[in-house]
């Protein structure tokens, strides 16, 4: 979550309370704590992984250009498994 949340939401607050509001841990996304060291002790941070649907509609389908070359990427990826070169639209 850490590298998509700031192409949509300008807080990754705003994007966490969404994210927990609209989606089950578990089934969507997973979250756990990590420790940082800092100069002085540590801290704890919670870190998010999202599954591939819930970021399709978390991210991706929120900004129409960006689920567009999204899904051309998805697109391209099975079609050079079937064919030679993909969709050169992309």
């Amino acid at each position: 979550m850490d590298d998509v949340w700031p192409l949509v939401y300008s807080e990754k607050g705003r994007a966490v309370k969404e994210l927990k509001k609209n989606f089950l841990e578990g089934d969507d996304y997973l979250s756990f704590d990590q420790k940082v060291k800092r100069e002085i002790g540590a801290a704890t941070i919670v870190k998010y992984k999202l599954s591939v649907p819930c970021l399709e509609y978390f991210i991706a389908k929120k900004v129409r250009p960006l689920f567009d070359v999204y899904q051309c990427l998805a697109k391209n990826g099975e079609s050079k498994a079937s064919t030679r070169g993909g969709d050169r639209r992309c």
